[in-house]
């Protein structure tokens, strides 16, 4: 008996590590489904998915919505960059779902590296174009990235390295992503500021500063830089 149980564990172990092994461009990795959620970014609706319980957009379509894409086709690398927000929301009206959970398409292995602001990010590919996980963009806690929770320069203020972060309404179904960007509200301790500027080159040491030049703040800010030195 305990020969037959090692002999079926063995086999079963060579057909896990057979299908990882031969997982290729092109192959089914996973479904779509259909979600009553709606996502958001800085205020403006935007088209999204529902991939394994998380919310994805489509990172070629970020571009209506203040972001620069660039494809790299020798790095297989798909960078974007937050940039202004656009003068004109882009036209677009959710449709919610009133049926969830249905398998409405499919996602498929890709070898493309997705990054935001140079912070790698959780992605996928639908029918050609990559999807990008909000979650995954919009969580300070970076361990699993290139930086650690502990080095992101931008934790204090509850965004991710790659200057975003995520709110989750489980009362109204949806997902928002706030992002740093020049005029953008932010709220900390001691109310709302508003974003004065944010040079790209500078994003990985949070070099940004702020309009408001109220003595609180300053405090809280330079002892916040002065806690990261530690």
């Amino acid at each position: 008996m305990k020969k037959l149980l090692s002999i079926l564990l063995f086999i079963t172990s060579i057909l896990i590590i057979s299908t990882t092994a031969f997982a290729a461009n092109g192959d089914v990795a996973g479904y779509i489904y259909s979600t009553d959620i709606v996502a958001y970014i800085d205020g403006m609706a935007v088209p999204s998915y529902n991939i394994g319980g998380k919310t994805v957009v489509i990172a070629e379509e970020l571009a209506n919505y203040g972001f620069d894409v660039i494809w790299n086709n020798e790095t297989r690398r798909l960078s974007l960059y937050i940039m202004e927000c656009p003068t004109t929301a882009p036209e677009y009206t959710p449709n919610k779902s009133n049926k969830t959970g249905q398998i409405v398409g499919k996602i498929y292995e890709t070898d493309i590296m997705a990054s935001v602001n140079g912070m790698w990010v959780e992605s996928y590919n639908i029918g050609g174009r990559t999807a990008l996980v909000i979650e995954d963009m919009g969580t300070e806690n970076d361990e699993q990235k290139r930086r650690s929770r502990d080095n992101n320069p931008h934790r204090a203020i509850g965004y991710s390295p790659g200057l975003m972060k995520y709110v989750w309404d489980a009362e109204n179904r949806t997902i928002s992503l706030h992002c740093l960007r020049p005029n953008a509200e932010v709220a900390i301790d001691y109310g709302k500021v508003v974003i004065e500027k944010i040079h790209s080159t500078s994003y990985s040491i949070g070099a940004y500063s702020f309009c408001d030049e109220n003595e609180n703040l300053i405090r809280w800010w330079v002892s916040f830089i002065d806690d990261g030195d530690e």
